[in-house]
């Protein structure tokens, strides 16, 4: 998908899955590290670290530069002395203190003592951020985190089913969704994002699951979608992986390339455009490191780095920042929703009727929003309108046209009103739909340009493919020829034994039969001596049977 943006004197387009340019520029031209680069700031204020407790900084820190999360904690109902202890110590009510002090700036710095006792935190060992914030989203009031809070689907599918049956769906909320870094040396934050939603094969006896319905173990797939997407994105990198030689966790410490805007595509194919405005930061290891986040305020538009009880301005953050930023450190990244990029046109091609085919319904939706007071409802009207109408225009026109936000539009349309507060509410409107139709053009823009990159890539990769299969053949048949020379050779050294072994029996043969013979003979003898042996012992027993005749005779 090729991304947009808006940079001094010339624009640019950036690939996310190459990082390459259409013009021929250095690296820095791309990105911006992260580098101390700093101003002094007066306009936060830190927070206190009671010893290892820069995580909780660090995590506090992000859900107050949070616009959602902060008009939530401060529409909370102030303490009363008629409420209970219990309701008193609450994490809400302790976290409303924690942002009351660093509202207020009294002082240089702000304490987290309230929130520490509260989850019950060892000061002086340090603790995994995106736990710490998991923890928070789950124990404060469900009012104060449904801006983090999206739903997702896991449909497990069942290949060559032994009968036909629905696919299991199991939906589960979530507060952060964790990504593997790819192993390569450039990683794109991007490109991990959608990998984490591409289909699993559970295949083999190893990974085999279960079935109910086929009553037996099957070769699966398991597809994850989004179902609800949230207003504010929480990605966790996951930099510590287990090492089954060393027995200990080992970092990643692998740059990643953060883009400015972050596309989402949810279950039903609608893709939405979320803007960077916070990192959080962890250089050092699992046991013995230290967090820090930078923050790009809502309120003045600038990033800030937030460390302990420093905070400075980040100058060369907030200088360049519609380009992707390069970090080694990056292990939370939040984002937040800016609006609807497109709905994908694949349904329209396979001819799925629109809500909106009708030339009378279109009126009709006109006129509803011309007489909407609310502005939301207007705009979610509007954006619905204009998907529909534009969602199969490419407009080569559109490619020049300056992005504007919805935010950015609105604060334009109301300086235009303040000046001339003769202009009709219907000039107001059309001035909307006008801009918001550029918008939504420019956006078809960078999908379309995205789509002929993809393709790009994709011919080039199995171009690529093609060539390692080609090579694998020459290799597997030269390989085959080897094997056939050898096993030819193996046949004949065989048959050659097999000669030896054959003219071998038959000497012996031979030989067994000489000596067969000979032995035949010699027993032929020793019959013969042996009848002589008893003719003899005869005449022998004769001749004394008559002599002792003789001697008793005389």
């Amino acid at each position: 998908m090729a991304i947009c943006m808006k940079v001094p004197e010339k624009w640019y387009t950036f690939y996310r899955n190459q990082g390459s340019c259409c013009e021929k520029k250095t690296e820095k031209d791309f990105h911006v590290e992260i580098v101390d680069v700093t101003s002094p700031s007066h306009e936060y204020i830190g927070l206190e670290n009671q010893g290892a407790t820069c995580y909780l900084n660090t995590v506090l820190q992000l859900l107050f530069m949070t616009k959602d999360f902060r008009e939530a904690v401060e529409s909370l109902p102030p303490p009363t002395l008629k409420m209970s202890p219990a309701t008193l110590s609450t994490i809400d009510n302790s976290i409303a203190q924690v942002f009351k002090d660093l509202k207020s700036k009294k002082g240089t710095i702000a304490t987290t003592e309230g929130i520490t006792a509260e989850l019950k935190i060892n000061v002086h060992k340090q603790e995994d951020a995106a736990k710490c914030l998991q923890q928070i989203l789950n124990m404060v009031d469900p009012a104060m985190s449904k801006m983090f809070q999206g739903t997702k689907v896991d449909t497990t599918i069942c290949k060559k089913a032994a009968k036909k049956h629905e696919p299991l769906k199991q939906e589960k909320t979530f507060f952060i969704i964790s990504i593997s870094l790819e192993s390569q040396a450039h990683i794109n934050v991007q490109s991990c994002f959608d990998s984490y939603f591409e289909p699993i094969i559970m295949c083999g006896e190893d990974q085999q699951v279960y079935c109910k319905d086929c009553e037996m173990m099957m070769d699966t797939e398991i597809i994850c979608s989004l179902k609800n997407v949230p207003s504010v994105l929480v990605l966790h990198l996951e930099r510590f992986e287990f090492d089954y030689e060393t027995m200990c966790c080992v970092k990643n410490e692998s740059p990643v390339q953060i883009p400015a805007q972050l596309f989402v595509k949810d279950k039903t194919d609608v893709i939405h455009s979320y803007d960077l405005y916070a990192i959080a930061n962890h250089c050092g290891s699992l046991s013995s490191g230290h967090y820090y986040a930078d923050i790009r305020s809502y309120e003045d538009k600038q990033w800030y780095r937030f460390d302990d009880s420093l905070v400075k301005k980040m100058d060369n953050l907030s200088s360049a920042f519609n380009k992707p930023i390069l970090s080694e450190d990056a292990y939370l990244i939040l984002f937040k929703k800016s609006a609807i990029v497109s709905v994908d046109n694949r349904k329209m091609e396979e001819g799925t009727s629109s809500k909106f085919e009708d030339p009378k319904e279109d009126a009709m939706i006109c006129a509803n929003m011309s007489r909407s007071s609310s502005p939301a409802t207007h705009w979610d009207q509007l954006e619905a309108w204009l998907n529909a109408v534009t969602g199969t225009i490419l407009p080569e026109a559109a490619r020049n046209l300056q992005h504007l936000s919805r935010e950015q539009l609105d604060e334009d349309l109301n300086r235009l009103m303040a000046h001339d507060p003769t202009q009709s509410y219907n000039s107001k409107e059309l001035a909307k739909i006008v801009g918001a139709l550029a918008h939504n053009l420019i956006a078809q823009v960078k999908l379309s340009d995205g789509s002929i990159t993809l393709l790009e890539q994709e011919t080039t990769a199995f171009s690529l493919q093609m060539e390692e299969a080609r090579r694998n053949q020459v290799d597997a048949e030269n390989r085959v020829e080897q094997l056939t020379q050898e096993l030819q050779a193996e046949v004949a050294r065989l048959q050659d034994d097999l000669s030896d072994l054959r003219s071998d029996a038959d000497l012996r043969e031979q030989a067994g039969e000489l000596a067969r013979r000979e032995l035949e003979s010699r027993l032929q003898q020793a019959e013969t001596l042996l009848e002589w042996a008893e003719i003899d012992l005869k005449e022998r027993e004769a001749k004394a049977k008559a002599f002792e005749r003789h001697c008793k005779a005389a």
